[in-house]
């Protein structure tokens, strides 16, 4: 869970936006997989660099 914190509207054309921050133990290519009600919307690959 990143957040459960309410929608905040419009954002750079964004429907809706939500600030969050993340922190990641170590290097490397992670993958971060998006649920909404529990059903898989979307995946992205972040390169992380420490």
């Amino acid at each position: 869970m990143v957040t459960d914190a309410k929608l905040l509207g419009p954002n750079s054309g964004a429907d809706n936006h939500a600030p969050t921050n993340m922190t990641f133990p170590t290097s490397g290519m992670w993958k971060l997989d998006a649920y909404i009600d529990g059903k898989l919307f979307g995946s992205v690959y972040v390169k992380v660099e420490n």
